[in-house]
């Protein structure tokens, strides 16, 4: 896990460890947009956030209804 200001970021190893998935399998939610990551060079990272939502259920279009 790497932290910028209050903000943790995982990469592609953490969360298929967590989730007990494939990295394949993580990567592919994420070309999906299953769940939100960002590129940063060459590797994928997630914010505790995006876990969070992915976890719960949420997903980008029921976000902005909410809002």
């Amino acid at each position: 896990m790497k932290q910028f200001g209050d903000i943790k970021f995982y990469d592609v190893q953490e969360i298929a460890k967590i989730f007990d998935m494939t990295p394949q399998s993580i990567r592919k939610f994420f070309r999906e947009g299953r769940i939100k990551a960002r590129k940063f060079g060459t590797r994928w990272y997630v914010t505790e956030e995006a876990m969070r939502e992915f976890l719960l259920g949420y997903d980008s279009d029921q976000k902005q209804e909410d809002k």
